[in-house]
């Protein structure tokens, strides 16, 4: 929860190598330069709030395996 919390200086984001299942709730909240997030196909949960206030978000790839957001 709340893992990368008002990250600044993350500008990108690729899980798509990654084993990653869940997303936990607020885990990317308030990161205002993050720009471009690749979740990659093993994600199938996003949590509660988990890019909230990302206001330069102009790309965000979920995948299909995703069954609960």
């Amino acid at each position: 929860r709340s893992a990368f919390y008002a990250c600044n200086n993350l500008n990108e984001l690729d899980l798509s190598g990654a084993m990653v299942e869940s997303i936990g709730d607020y885990a990317f909240f308030n990161n205002l330069n993050l720009k471009k997030v690749d979740l990659g196909g093993s994600l199938k949960e996003i949590g509660e709030c988990a890019f909230y206030g990302n206001s330069a978000l102009t790309e965000l790839t979920i995948p299909d395996s995703v069954t609960k957001i």
